[in-house]
């Protein structure tokens, strides 16, 4: 994949930044292999360590990989006070109808796996007919009304007024963010409910320990998911980004099994061949893998 940045106009002062890899198309090339999208989450840019590591899995497997950052983020322009949840949506919908062709998977990453759903649910038939399979790393669905939940009425009532509300994180290298007002309210309209009419296969992961997101929300989505085709992966000792060398093997692992069933799904339902599941070798303590939940038959 180049380290060329694409700057993909929004508008004549707007533009999204971006990076492609396009796969190299051969007589062995299958014409049912989807692309892969990966949809960042929030104050995420696209040189983060699942975009990496991603990247190099798109390389080798010779798979069509788009990566960007959001308005207000990394290389893309506007300023993070002005963005919004609708037009973050807006874009990934712009940046699939113009930067890609054929059948995608979207990769969504906490807040991206928001915006991903929402193309699958909201978007224009002739887009969410081409997505064909959904991962979900850390899924941070409705996040808005979360932290809209977690403010206090003494924060909303002093922040609310400067227009930002200080939210403390361990990932901020100032120990906090600085969360628009605006987003969380506008926020509200792109809020989901279930059930999700999803139709297609999905994968999720979520760390046990994960202090941003409660895996609990993950475990609920497995219910609330309109498939009949979903995993959940639980890692006992993983926190919210998952960017560990042993995280980034099981979510290369899930992409791995859903770029197969989807593959399949595409070619006129063909019967799917899992792969024997590697999950045992990350277990460094000697005990049970990382549990699968499933709402089907086992790998």
């Amino acid at each position: 994949m180049s380290d060329e940045v694409i700057k993909f106009a929004m508008s004549p002062s707007d533009w999204i930044s971006l990076q492609k890899h396009e796969r190299v198309v051969s007589k062995e090339t299958s014409d049912h292999q989807p692309g892969v999208v990966y949809v960042n989450g929030f104050k995420s840019v696209m040189d983060g360590q699942k975009v990496t590591a991603l990247r190099q899995w798109a390389v080798n497997k010779n798979v069509d990989f788009l990566v960007y950052d959001h308005y207000g983020h990394g290389q893309s322009s506007g300023e993070f006070k002005d963005a919004t949840v609708g037009r973050w949506y807006h874009d990934l919908c712009l940046v699939l109808e113009q930067q890609t062709q054929g059948p995608q998977i979207l990769v969504g990453c906490s807040m991206g796996f928001w915006l991903a759903l929402l193309v699958i649910l909201r978007a224009q038939r002739s887009l969410k007919r081409r997505i064909t399979g959904l991962l979900g790393i850390a899924p941070a669905l409705n996040f808005t009304e979360s932290l809209m939940i977690d403010m206090t009425e003494t924060q909303l009532e002093f922040e609310g007024g400067a227009g930002m509300y200080r939210r403390q994180s361990a990932y901020s290298e100032t120990g906090f963010y600085d969360i628009p007002i605006n987003l969380l309210i506008e926020g509200k309209h792109h809020c989901v409910v279930p059930p999700y009419e999803v139709g297609v296969p999905v994968r999720l992961i979520h760390g046990l320990q994960d202090s941003e997101v409660a895996y609990t929300e993950t475990l609920a989505l497995l219910k609330d998911l309109q498939s009949e085709h979903v995993d959940v992966l639980l890692v006992k000792d993983g926190d919210h980004r998952l960017s560990r060398e042993e995280d980034l093997e099981k979510i290369v692992f899930l992409l791995d099994n859903l770029l197969v069933q989807v593959g399949a799904h595409i070619a006129e339902d063909e019967p799917v061949i899992w792969r024997d599941n590697p999950l045992q070798r990350w277990d460094s303590q000697g005990a049970n893998p990382s549990p699968i939940i499933r709402k089907r038959g086992s790998l």
